[in-house]
């Protein structure tokens, strides 16, 4: 789906542009990453990024395959070991902070969100959005989310990253937006045609720019808001809410 960018801040980077470079980088890595089981960040040593995952050693040793198998009549069956698997999804998690890094750079983000309580104002913006599966009129979306937190009357701030990319289920029926910490899902059960509350307002407004392409914080009220839902085939009896659960499976493969 090909997302115009909304708005811009003051305060960090605005969403522009998009190069092909960047996007075969962060498809690569998230490719990769859901076969391993781990799309997980480092820290950056480029930009100030603040992330919520643990910081995996560079140092990691780099493993060779030899060449001289044995040919055998049977299957054999290779399980990679516990150091092999974790060099590689270090690897994974480098080439997706280093993308996401570049992203930060060159400005390409769109704005989702914007405002200021308890001391702090917070920008949140998404960037590298691809359609992962289609079935039964359901759009199951992959996209990173960042943070920008800047404490109030101050000019420069900090990047918060997701530890893992963000899912977004474009549903008719059940509209939802997914994060994971690499361990647990939480599962974000959206109501499009009602005023979201504090906790969900990110989420809400996430998923009308992937499904819809919609800034919904331009509506200036709630009619507006039921009028859209409803003419888009939404209920209004949707309700929302949020639970954890360590499994996720959105769409049968």
């Amino acid at each position: 789906m090909d997302l115009e960018s909304q708005q811009s801040s003051p305060n960090s980077p605005a969403c522009q542009g998009n190069t092909s470079k960047i996007q075969r980088i962060i498809t690569l890595a998230i490719a990769v990453g859901i076969t391993l089981g781990c799309t997980q960040p480092l820290r950056s040593a480029q930009t100030e990024v603040v992330s919520t995952d643990s910081v995996v050693s560079n140092d990691s040793e780099v493993f060779t395959v030899s060449e001289d198998v044995p040919i055998s009549p049977t299957p054999i069956t290779s399980v990679p070991s516990h150091s092999e698997t974790q060099v590689a999804q270090s690897e994974v998690e480098m080439m997706r902070l280093e993308a996401l890094e570049t992203a930060i750079i060159d400005e390409n983000l769109t704005l989702l969100t914007s405002y200021c309580r308890m001391g702090q104002c917070l920008e949140t913006y998404y960037t590298f959005t691809y359609l992962k599966q289609e079935a039964d009129g359901e759009r199951l979306y992959d996209t990173e989310v960042l943070t920008y937190k800047v404490p109030l009357g101050e000019t420069v701030g900090e990047w918060i990253l997701q530890e893992a990319s963000t899912k977004v289920l474009c549903s008719i029926q059940r509209p939802m937006v997914v994060f994971s910490d690499g361990n647990n899902y939480t599962i974000n059960n959206l109501s499009p045609g009602n005023q979201p509350g504090g906790v969900f307002m990110e989420s809400d407004a996430l998923y009308w720019a992937i499904c819809h392409n919609i800034n919904i914080t331009e509506y200036s009220n709630n009619q507006s808001r039921r009028d859209q839902a409803l003419e888009l085939g939404y209920s209004l009896d949707l309700n929302l809410s949020q639970t954890n659960q360590p499994f996720l499976n959105l769409m049968d493969n």
